[in-house]
């Protein structure tokens, strides 16, 4: 009912203002004709029952002559046409998947968090306070050298300068630190992997630490987020912890990186990682492949080959 209802409404909406007009005039005439000879003015009742039906008949008219013009509004009405349209806009792609799966790094501790570091103790004329304070100077610059923001895009190692013994901060170079050369690299996501170890022996005044880690980063081309790789550093180096004039300080003995798949080519300190589909320059790596996350292989002297990251 309510189908033919509306049906019928939409009949009634065919038919102009002036049609109207004329019909309510007609009507009114009508009535006065089909007043009873016996009366001169007819009843109110008997003008509204005749305007009625006059409208009546006047809209099955108007009906048929729009229905003659347009019989699709007898048919039913496509189901389609009572759907909402489909939504234009592009649906969010899917999150990215882990782009540590598959490797060991997914079981890596993420950031600062990896770099272990022995139990503090006393040697080497230290108090394990004096040691504990040292090695926690160690752990901030290890950060600074490899998980800074600002260092890793091609920055200067600001971080890192900071916080290094004030009587070597003129020497530090690129090599001390991870810093991608500007404009290659972006990092597919803030997680950056780490795993290691480190080994506290004794100095005839103070503690020696010695570090060894592999930092894996997982790194794109510049708006290519179908370029992602995972990247493997392998940090090694060592520091002296001592006290000079009551105040603990940490000396940089040695610390250095070797990194894959880099372009091998280049040079400068700054890391060239080697992307799906780009040239793989001009060198390549040599030896026996190794595999990246052998914690206890020997630092590489030149660009070797490895097996996969």
């Amino acid at each position: 009912m309510d189908d033919l209802d509306a049906r019928f409404q939409e009949l009634v909406s065919q038919i102009g203002e002036d049609e109207q007009r004329r019909m309510r005039e007609a009507a009114a005439k009508a009535a006065r004709r089909a007043a009873p000879p016996s009366s001169r003015r007819p009843s109110s009742r008997a003008r509204r029952w005749a305007l009625a039906v006059v409208l009546v008949l006047a809209v099955l008219v108007a009906a048929a002559s729009v229905l003659a013009f347009r019989p699709e509004l007898l048919t039913p009405e496509p189901a389609v046409r009572r759907t909402q349209p489909a939504p234009t806009s592009t649906p969010e792609p899917p999150a990215p998947a882990d782009p540590f799966e598959g490797s060991p790094a997914t079981g890596y501790a993420s950031g600062a968090a990896g770099f272990v570091l022995p139990a503090p103790k006393a040697v080497g004329g230290l108090s394990a306070k004096e040691v504990g304070r040292g090695l926690a100077r160690v752990r901030d610059l290890l950060t600074a050298a490899y998980l800074d923001p600002a260092t890793l895009m091609g920055g200067e190692p600001k971080a890192f300068t900071a916080l290094a013994d004030p009587g070597q901060r003129k020497k530090i170079t690129r090599s001390w630190v991870n810093s991608f050369a500007p404009g290659t690299t972006e990092l597919a996501t803030d997680v950056i992997k780490v795993r290691g170890e480190a080994t506290l022996s004794r100095l005839r005044e103070g503690a020696r630490v010695k570090v060894s880690y592999l930092v894996v980063y997982a790194v794109q081309s510049p708006g290519r987020p179908d370029q992602v790789v995972r990247l493997v550093t392998r940090p090694r180096g060592s520091f002296a912890i001592y006290v000079s004039e009551g105040e603990v300080r940490v000396w940089v003995e040695r610390l250095g990186a070797d990194a894959t798949p880099v372009r091998c080519d280049v040079s400068g300190g700054y890391i060239h990682p080697r992307f799906p589909g780009s040239a793989p320059g001009r060198v390549s790596g040599t030896g026996a492949p190794r595999d990246p996350y052998d914690l206890h292989q020997p630092v590489s002297d030149g660009c070797t080959a490895t097996t996969g990251t």
